[in-house]
């Protein structure tokens, strides 16, 4: 699989997520947008197998596969109490599933240098661009430390079902919340050393622009929000 042909613009990304938020998360447009919902519910995993990201990929296709499951539990399952909680429960994680998918994509496959040239192409203020890339930093540290944190509780026989259940908690989230403020200070320290808070005019040597990819997204966009416009105004 080519993955350039699949390298998406950080503009594209963003786009992506916020048409997904809007027709798979909050299902604007109802069934006259299915075929658009049921489009953006593959792309995420076409995206992610072309990234390598196999391991989260099938994770993510079992978890949506079994919401589709729980969907069709009222149909074999003549029970009432059952079937509501069933779609529920199903309607939830089938639509939060492949959000999730897309925002991990797009934070495996974005660096850190990408996304601010991409935000700069937009115009947007770094009082914006700062924040987020904070975010972008913060998370994948934080998940580090925090499986750091479990293994070594867990070589120490502290975990549920243990010697030491009680300390679960204690043991883990003071550690945490230890770490969550070192990695801010670094973080900050990081962004002060790079002129991040100078408010002068920063350059970028990395390199981004739209492909053919792109643009068969952003037609894909365009028709997607043409049709929900005349959904919304009863068309």
């Amino acid at each position: 699989m080519n993955r350039k042909f699949f390298k998406l613009d950080p503009r594209t990304k963003l786009f992506l997520i916020i048409i997904a938020a809007l027709v798979v998360l909050s299902r604007l447009g109802g069934e006259k947008l299915r075929v658009f919902q049921m489009i953006l519910t593959v792309v995420p995993y076409i995206l992610l197998w072309a990234e390598k990201e196999y391991s989260y990929c099938l994770k993510s296709l079992i978890g949506l596969l079994i919401s589709y499951c729980i969907l069709y539990i009222p149909y074999v399952w003549d029970n009432m109490l059952v079937g509501t909680l069933a779609i529920v429960v199903g309607s939830i994680f089938s639509r939060m599933i492949p959000t999730v998918a897309i925002g991990y994509y797009v934070v495996k496959s974005t660096k850190i240098s990408e996304f601010v040239a991409g935000m700069e192409k937009l115009h947007v203020s770094e009082k914006i661009i700062i924040p987020l890339t904070v975010i972008f930093r913060f998370l994948p540290m934080l998940k580090e430390e925090f499986q750091s944190i479990d293994d070594a509780m867990r070589m120490r026989g502290i975990c549920f079902g243990g010697k030491k259940t009680s300390k679960v908690l204690e043991y883990k989230m003071i550690p945490m919340l230890i770490c969550s403020v070192r990695i801010g200070e670094e973080l900050s320290a990081a962004a002060i050393t790079r002129g991040l808070a100078s408010g002068n005019k920063r350059t970028n040597i990395c390199k981004i622009g739209f492909g053919i990819l792109d643009y068969v997204f952003f037609v894909f966009f365009a028709v997607g929000i043409a049709r929900l416009i005349m959904s919304l105004v009863g068309v």
